[in-house]
């Protein structure tokens, strides 16, 4: 299941919280913890109040508070940090298209939230190691695109030295460079064959990856590719329903007719 971009893309209100997952359980989502929002304006955007032309669009400002997982088996406290701003809206008469009033209202981007929310369900079957990565990532979802598609990349890396994929091969004559490191491209190519749909869609998250280590512009959707192709390869190798699926379909194929109790 793809990444939901339009949830991950709300922002945050004063009385309002975009119900993400929680980054502890996993199963709840996360709710505005009473009483515990606070917002300030910076002291530079204050200073430009003084201008003849300043507008209310141009106040920056920072919040913090705390939101908490709906579950009531975990209950945990998120802390969230960040900047706002402020935005002009026209509310239009539907009958005659002419503006009947006018509002400004404040939103708020988080550039830190801990835990981090959950980007997408993580199996139970994932080695510690890919999970360990996948949350690293998660947390740089927030604050860092380039550091986030990067620690992506490292969850690959991971994910092939769970599957003890080969990361040498061997070298011709003598010396120190008997076993030169193999690539990621070649350890991805060195998968075994039910597992080679997860081929392409590695090689494009560690070209993704790779831009964010080399400083390219990452977009958010960039972020959102990568998590997709990401979270589509680790359900094939390491979701235990995905590998029982694909074993039934090979025995029903191959009998041509329901395997029944001969499970």
């Amino acid at each position: 299941m793809a990444v939901n971009r339009s949830l991950y893309k709300q922002p945050i209100y004063k009385t309002r919280f975009p119900p993400w997952q929680c980054g502890q359980c996993g199963q709840g989502t996360l709710q505005l913890a009473k009483g515990s929002f606070k917002s300030l304006e910076t002291s530079d955007s204050k200073s430009n109040h003084q201008y003849d032309a300043w507008e209310p669009e141009w106040i920056e400002l920072r919040f913090i508070c705390f939101a908490q997982c709906s579950s009531d088996s975990c209950r945990e406290i998120a802390a969230v940090s960040g900047s706002g701003a402020v935005s002009h809206e026209c509310v239009w008469d539907p009958q005659t298209g002419i503006p009947i009033d006018e509002r400004y209202e404040k939103s708020y981007t988080p550039d830190s939230i801990c835990p981090a929310p959950m980007l997408f369900v993580l199996s139970n079957d994932l080695p510690a190691e890919v999970k360990d990565e996948l949350l690293r990532a998660f947390g740089l979802f927030w604050n860092d695109r380039g550091a986030c598609v990067n620690a992506l990349r490292s969850t690959i890396e991971a994910s092939l030295d769970s599957l003890r994929v080969n990361k040498t091969k061997r070298g011709k004559g003598k010396g120190k460079r008997r076993r030169p490191r193999l690539s990621l491209d070649e350890r991805i190519g060195l998968l075994p064959n039910k597992y080679s749909s997860t081929q392409k869609p590695l090689l494009a998250a560690k070209w993704i990856g790779n831009a964010g280590t080399h400083g390219r512009s990452i977009s958010q959707d960039d972020v959102f590719d990568a998590l997709d192709l990401v979270e589509h390869s680790l359900n094939i190798l390491f979701d235990g329903s995905h590998q029982r699926i694909q074993t039934l379909a090979r025995k029903v194929t191959t009998r041509r007719k329901p395997v029944g109790g001969s499970r």
